[in-house]
């Protein structure tokens, strides 16, 4: 295998943990964060578990947001187009 076609396939992988990550529940990810913790796993995944942002896709694990950003929303106004 070339060294190309080894970089397309990391590429690849890489691309695809990402978005099964993003799109994973915030339950899941909380669960797979506390495994990763494990003394027996890899010393660079145990870092990466530790430091991993679990405010992403807002799971309401988090207290990030404040309670006056809840109640803040503006309602969609439509504007008529303009007839030329």
């Amino acid at each position: 295998m070339h060294w190309q076609g080894f970089a397309v396939v990391i590429a690849v992988w890489a691309a695809g943990v990402y978005t099964v990550w993003t799109l994973m529940p915030g339950v899941l990810r909380k669960a797979l964060l506390q495994r990763l913790r494990h003394p027996r796993v890899p010393p660079v995944l145990r870092q990466w578990a530790a430091t991993a942002n679990m405010a992403k896709g807002c799971a309401g694990a988090c207290d990030g947001c404040s309670q006056d950003a809840a109640g803040s929303e503006k309602p969609l106004v439509f504007q008529p187009r303009r007839r030329s």
